[in-house]
């Protein structure tokens, strides 16, 4: 059978039907929750440089207090994402939405309220760190279990796109109170509004949704399950694409809890007592630590002070809006990894060619200020035409380093750690890989100061982010399978090999295994990807019984 080999070939595999507004309208509502994480990000790092805020609770730049202020919300997303499983496999994904964006309400209204208050901040700061921490595992588990797997990669990505409109929303509303509003504590208040509005947003819209149906079918709900992904891909219940895909789910759940025991024991034996579940673990940790400590988290934490070497002598003013163009760029390349990297390139090739941009830009950068900053102190009066130039390339390297933060790392970070894992242990697993997350931003962020003291700033990026980068290009290579286009049910043939050289023969391996079953499919009417017959439930799904499989072999 030919395949076709154009470069959209692989959105063919599903039916138009299932790429319908109601599954948009799932997406984009619980994807947009990674706005509240950018909003944190934007926000806060505009306000530290206010004047304002300054004033207000007394602290100066490179102060414990301020890196404390910063990072707290890292360590109560810890917390959030560790608690998150909980929540998340007990009451569902759309019930630990709202639950989410309730605690990150709360913690805003302490942080509004906490003026010259250092210990309220911490406090409120912390809180709204549980409910933000919460997110990155309910939302994209959720988008993950209702996509189709030609665009699951891209579904995912409307979380962390959500994240960019969030830090843009942030960089832009600290320039505009700059420009518009006086230097009082309103100032740092006004954007803290956006928090409010997009947690009261979201939270009503998530009344529109439906349940995920691998979650209703996993928890027995098997009626529930099969209407919610009847309404989810716009089909009957007997339609052979969604015949198939329940038949994949019901397989998948049945033969878990034949190998494990349900519930939280179940999921836990399912995580820490397999060895390919624990590999997988790894190489989703491994995707946190590239993205945290290769310099991308903190290029967006400290976009302000890090453009600011570029800038000499400029206002505060200037560079916010610099700051907000930063955003921009980001916000656009994630756009354009969802449309056209993270499911036809893939998640490895994106990686690889981000990580590899990434050290490059952090070179030219860490080069700029050891010549122009440490070297010798260029201000406005003494600037000569090539030292205009070099800050230009610069602050082109910054800006570049942004696309390829967005189009890389930060395109696979969620997806990948997510999509992986099996229905028993996947919230588990998302909330443990989440927790490393957080605590990899919160040592990223915390330690990016001292070492910017301690490595005299410019062999931070000349030295430590290339070489994270390196170090990591090569074990992506050796150690990651690329998982674009394989069905959630397929994970665990993926992961069936030698762990010490999985990057470069389990894709091969599995390749070869899809042109079997594609044959057997193409070879006998009916049959599912797996060569058998699926069972076509009834439209109100009760011939599914997830006591037992749910395919019937083959006879000759």
């Amino acid at each position: 059978m030919t395949k076709s080999t154009t470069p959209f070939a692989h959105f063919k595999e599903t039916p138009s039907e299932a790429l319908n507004w109601r599954l948009g309208l799932s997406v984009a509502v619980v994807g947009l929750v990674g706005a509240a994480r950018g909003l944190d990000e934007g926000i806060i790092s505009g306000m530290i440089n206010l004047p304002s805020w300054k004033k207000s609770y007394g602290v100066h730049e490179g102060s414990d207090e301020e890196a404390n202020i910063v990072s707290m919300v890292q360590i109560g997303c810890v917390l959030g994402s560790l608690l998150a499983f909980l929540v998340v496999d007990r009451w569902g994904r759309l019930r630990s939405m709202q639950i989410s964006c309730a605690i990150w309400l709360l913690g805003n209204l302490l942080w509004t309220v906490s003026a010259a208050n250092i210990p309220l901040i911490y406090v409120g700061r912390f809180i709204s760190g549980i409910g933000i921490g919460a997110m990155p595992v309910y939302s994209p588990t959720y988008l993950v279990e209702i996509a189709p797997k030609t665009i699951r990669g891209a579904a995912v990505l409307v979380y962390s796109g959500s994240v960019y409109i969030g830090i843009l929303l942030g960089y832009f509303t600290n320039y505009g109170v700059v420009r518009n509003v006086a230097a009082t504590n309103m100032q740092w208040r006004i954007p803290l509004a956006l928090n409010f509005i997009f947690a009261g947003l979201l939270f009503i819209g998530s009344f529109f949704c439906v349940e995920s149906p691998r979650w209703l079918l996993k928890k027995g709900r098997t009626d529930e399950g099969t209407k919610a992904l009847c309404w989810l891909r716009q089909m009957p219940a007997d339609h052979p694409y969604l015949a198939q895909e329940l038949s994949g789910v019901t397989d998948q759940i049945h033969e878990e809890r034949e190998a494990t025991a349900a519930g939280f024991m179940g999921a836990v034996k399912s995580l820490f007592c397999n060895g390919s579940n624990l590999f997988r673990l790894g190489l989703a940790i491994m995707i946190q630590v590239a993205g945290q400590f290769s310099g991308g988290g903190n290029m967006t934490i400290y976009a302000p002070r890090i453009i600011a070497f570029t800038l000499h002598g400029a206002k505060v003013e200037t560079k916010l809006l610099s700051t907000a163009v930063f955003g921009i760029i980001k916000l656009i390349s994630s756009i354009a990894a969802a449309v056209f990297l993270i499911d036809l390139l893939g998640r490895k090739r994106s990686v690889l060619t981000g990580l590899t941009m990434q050290a490059i830009c952090s070179i030219i950068l860490g080069v700029f200020i050891k010549k122009n900053v440490v070297d010798k102190t260029v201000t406005a009066a003494n600037e000569t035409a090539g030292d205009q130039a070099f800050a230009r390339l610069a602050l082109a390297a910054i800006y570049l380093s942004g696309v390829a933060w967005s189009l890389g790392v930060n395109a696979v970070q969620y997806v990948y750690g997510t999509e992986i894992f099996g229905m028993q242990c996947r919230a588990l697993a998302t909330s443990v890989v989440m927790a490393f997350h957080f605590l990899c931003q919160y040592g990223a962020s915390r330690s990016f100061p001292p070492m910017m003291v301690a490595f005299n700033r410019w062999a931070t990026f000349v030295f430590f982010f290339p070489l994270v980068c390196l170090l990591m290009i090569i074990l992506v290579v050796v150690l990651l399978p690329e998982t674009a286009g394989i069905a959630l049910e397929d994970m665990d043939e993926l992961f069936n090999g030698p762990w010490y050289k999985m990057g470069l023969t389990a894709n091969k391996r599995v390749r070869a295994l899809r042109a079997q079953k594609e044959e057997l499919y193409a070879g006998g009417e009916g049959l599912n990807y797996r060569g058998e017959s699926p069972q076509t439930p009834s439209d109100d799904g009760k011939d599914l019984d997830l006591a037992k499989p749910q395919t019937a072999t083959r006879t000759a």
